[in-house]
């Protein structure tokens, strides 16, 4: 990400002239209703955040919308041995024991 920012040039150069390291980069247009001067540019890798975000929540509804048929169906089932195990394994992994968990 890089971030544009006309102040920041004054606060990149110190009294002797020399820059602090401070890079304000290139920036590419400027955004609808910014500010003049100030620009914010996302990496290619945010927007394939965004999209992984958008697929995981899409498969994730489409598991509720599967357990919510079948629970209206009657046809949902509980295993409690295996939640009980999952559970277990979640909280000693989560404590730094990767010790496997037998029932």
């Amino acid at each position: 990400m890089r971030v544009h920012n006309e102040q920041l040039a004054a606060l990149a150069t110190n009294p002797a002239g020399k820059t602090t390291g401070v890079d304000i980069g290139a920036v590419r247009g400027a955004g609808a209703g910014a500010i003049a001067g100030d620009n914010v540019e996302l990496s290619g890798l945010a927007g394939a955040i965004g999209q992984a975000q958008a697929r995981f929540a899409a498969e994730r509804m489409e598991q509720v919308r599967h357990v919510a048929a079948l629970y209206e169906n009657g046809r949902y089932a509980v295993n409690a041995r295996e939640v009980g195990k999952r559970i277990v394994e979640e909280i000693t992994a989560s404590a730094g024991d990767r010790r496997a968990v037998e029932p």
